[in-house]
């Protein structure tokens, strides 16, 4: 239910291990001269103690784990992205390793200087986009100015991060309290700000504004979500003009034009993932409690009949390629040529860092080796382009690289190696 697309989280891991020994890496702003320990509200009591979080944490024992799990308790930091707050629902061990992300020098120059950015080092910030009223869509972000694909659109950070089981895991009651407190805790503007957001059907107002506006990222390798105020106004359009990406370690979010973006027109992403047919869309859509109303899926009939048509092709091209050892080479690079048109006619173009890695993966069924090594490279570099040199898709390149190596080896001997 949570929204989904190219997402990506990267940053370097601290293994939950390292409490044995730890080299101090927090900036002392942050109070911190020692090594940090996990803390619950028993801990805090007993030691006097809750660095470097501004209050004594509130827990619970969820109702629905193992009675000897961890507690899920709030934690926040006040002095968060200058000063605007953070609050984080997590266990003990996993809050203790995100205190790095929390210090702002974690967030690289590019990012504190864009306008958007609550870093941004001028007197006054004016961001390059307004909150307005969008027909049929209540509030949207319009841009104010032009922007060129690639160029970074908006810099949010997050203003509440939750386990993404956090309602399965706990009983109504302790959900309730533990957002209320993590809510209750931010600065007055943050938490008016949150609230105003629109709010599903389910589970009350502030559990439906949790649920329709949180966005599914990765969190000490576990799946959380996490709420961005500014961020959260970016409307669905089924052709969307701009991706977003997640950084874990300088919990920064970014949302970046695919293509180009003129003054007045509204920024937009897929909240659902990439490809579907109008029906598929509509319904995944409707757990945010909205029938889509973009240009596409309000086309006319034999618009929209074209366009499912396309992408239903692309699918059936994907099969192929994946049997590609039965094609013959001529064959197989006409159904690519025919993806590739139909992936930019329908602007699915984020759906490239899979299909690239697809392509390479056929022309290797039929040895073919050049255009092997080229979708090779085209994927990484999609990859680089969507989610930076950190990406999601590292580990995948990687054995692309090595099925590539292998397999060049096997049919013309040892002596040359790919490109790494």
């Amino acid at each position: 239910m949570f929204r989904e697309l190219c997402s990506n989280s990267f940053g370097a891991h601290t293994e939950h291990a390292a409490a044995k020994f730890c080299i101090i890496k927090h900036a002392i702003p942050l109070g911190l001269g020692v090594c940090p320990i996990p803390v619950d509200d028993a801990t805090s009591k007993r030691t006097g103690n809750h660095s470097p979080w501004a209050y004594p944490p509130r827990c619970v024992k969820p109702a629905n784990r193992p009675k000897k799990g961890p507690k899920y308790c709030v934690y926040n930091f006040e002095d968060f992205r200058g000063g605007e707050g953070l609050s984080i629902i997590a266990t003990p061990e996993i809050a203790v390793e995100v205190i790095d992300a929390l210090d702002d020098a974690t967030v690289s120059p590019k990012l504190r200087s864009h306008p958007s950015s609550l870093l941004f080092p001028g007197a006054e910030r004016v961001a390059p986009f307004e909150i307005e009223d969008v027909p049929n869509k209540g509030k949207g972000v319009i841009a104010t100015e032009d922007f060129k694909q690639w160029q970074t659109v908006m810099v949010d950070f997050p203003a509440v991060i939750a386990p993404m089981d956090l309602f399965e895991a706990v009983s109504p009651e302790q959900g309730r309290h533990l957002i209320q407190n993590a809510i209750e805790r931010l600065p007055v503007a943050k938490k008016a700000a949150i609230l105003s957001l629109a709010a599903g059907s389910e589970g009350g107002m502030v559990q439906g504004i949790l649920n329709t506006n949180s966005f599914g990222i990765n969190f000490e390798q576990n799946q959380y979500i996490a709420l961005f105020p500014t961020g959260s106004r970016v409307n669905h359009d089924c052709r969307a003009n701009v991706f977003w990406r997640y950084s874990h370690a300088s919990m920064t979010m970014e949302f970046v034009a695919l293509q180009d973006i003129s003054a007045g027109d509204e920024i937009a992403y897929g909240y659902i993932p990439l490809g579907g047919i109008r029906e598929e869309r509509q319904e995944l859509l409707r757990q945010w409690g909205f029938n889509c109303s973009c240009s596409l899926c309000l086309a006319p009939a034999s618009e929209v009949a074209k366009s499912d048509a396309a992408r239903t092709r692309i699918q059936t091209i994907a099969d192929r390629l994946r049997s590609a050892k039965a094609n013959k080479k001529g064959k197989l690079t006409r159904l690519v040529s025919e993806m590739l048109h139909l992936v930019d006619q329908e602007g699915l173009g984020p759906q490239l860092v899979v299909w690239y890695d697809l392509i390479s993966r056929a022309y290797l069924q039929v040895d073919d080796f050049e255009n092997a090594e080229l979708y090779a490279d085209l994927a990484d570099q999609t990859w680089k382009q969507h989610g930076g040199e950190f990406h999601e898709g590292v580990d995948d390149i990687r054995a692309l690289r090595e099925a590539l190596q292998a397999r060049r080896t096997e049919s013309i001997g040892p002596g040359i190696k790919m490109k790494n």
